[in-house]
């Protein structure tokens, strides 16, 4: 069952694997014999065999395991995902079968043939899901890997179930159109695969430049206020979105230029960070996660800034979020020494930043 599925999956990954195995082979024999079923209950019984064995195989997480039974330590070095790429081309090559199979949507289809390409696609997606739960199992490419493998793997799963679903739809409803939509989520899943960082250090590397997207946002709509303070400004009512220089008095404009400056030096700091972790394949893991979680309070205090410098101005806010910006950025500075990445420019970018937010700070007295 599903819970079996759970229960044995967090207790060790290892017996998941073979657990799921002789599982998955009672659970095909049964369906492969079953035909009093209809279509649409045999696609809806494949469907929730694929979500359990997704969920168990997921289930496998870091710390399911005491330090002492690691066979290595956790490390940002290279991490092979082409067991479930490969995985994903067949799931490919048996979703595209069905599609095919399914392209008449005003006519009946050959049950049994239409019973074995779906189980087939099934098959695909299980050998896929132990082959994700074997990348897991190794237990040491860290939490930022684990979780953009986890998203994919979900997303395959999701496009699988929905060509399943489709697939088994009455003949009428729109089967063809929509078994056609889901074959290419299943071919859209496989690219993102494709697409999933090849070390932890870049998993960790994308995800702050995920988050740099944000700060990135900020520092673009500050931008606007380095043009306000000129003769021909126009004043604008309560019901414009927009800010121009009647909207600021002398010193909440100072303020606001002030940190539209600190966001750019921001952005600077970030691509620091970020590069050398690209560059990098021997960094310390353990040392640069956690830069993951100061990048996200970062970027939150960040956007504080970004919305408290409108008026009317609350100075002390503003302040806190200061402080705790530049905080969070020595955090993430000090996990990328610690991790043994980072260069010169690095610490150049760090000496601008703390400069740009001195000044912000002057400006806030």
């Amino acid at each position: 069952s599903a819970r079996g599925c759970f229960i044995v999956a967090r207790a060790s990954a290892s017996l998941f694997v073979a657990y799921a195995s002789s599982l998955h082979s009672f659970i095909r024999s049964f369906m492969t014999t079953t035909t009093t079923t209809t279509l649409s209950a045999y696609g809806e019984e494949l469907i929730a065999a694929c979500r359990a064995y997704s969920d168990a195989a997921l289930a496998v997480k870091e710390d399911d395991k005491d330090d002492g039974a690691r066979a290595e330590p956790p490390t940002a070095g290279v991490a092979s995902t082409r067991g479930c790429i490969d995985a994903c081309a067949r799931i490919d090559t048996e979703g595209t079968k069905v599609g095919l199979f399914f392209r008449d949507d005003g006519e009946d289809v050959d049950d049994a043939g239409a019973r074995s390409l779906l189980a087939a696609l099934h098959d695909a997606h299980v050998a896929f899901t132990l082959e994700c739960a074997a990348v897991l199992e190794m237990n040491k490419f860290g939490t930022c890997f684990a979780d953009a493998l986890r998203a994919a793997s979900r997303g395959m799963t999701q496009a699988v179930c929905n060509a399943m679903s489709s697939a088994s739809a009455e003949a009428g409803d729109g089967r063809s159109a929509a078994t056609k939509r889901a074959v290419g989520e299943i071919w859209a899943s496989t690219e993102a695969f494709k697409a999933l960082p090849k070390s932890a250090s870049a998993a960790v590397a994308r995800e702050l430049m995920r988050m740099a997207t944000f700060v990135k946002d900020v520092s673009s709509e500050l931008e606007e206020l380095e043009e306000l303070g000129g003769a021909d400004d126009v004043g604008l009512d309560e019901d414009d979105l927009r800010f121009c220089d009647d909207d600021f008095d002398a010193s909440e404009l100072a303020i606001g230029k002030s940190i539209g400056t600190f966001t750019k030096a921001c952005l600077v700091l970030l691509k620091a960070l970020i590069v050398p972790m690209v560059k990098e394949k021997t960094t310390d893991l353990k040392a640069l996660e956690p830069c993951v979680e100061a990048c996200g309070r970062f970027r939150q205090s960040v956007e504080d800034l970004g919305a408290g410098v409108y008026p009317p101005q609350d100075t002390d806010e503003l302040k806190e979020s200061l402080t705790q910006a530049v905080k969070s950025a020595r955090e993430m500075y000090a996990c990328v020494r610690e991790a043994g990445a980072g260069d010169d420019e690095t610490k150049d970018a760090l000496d601008v930043f703390v400069a740009a937010s001195e000044i912000a700070e002057k400006a806030l007295e």
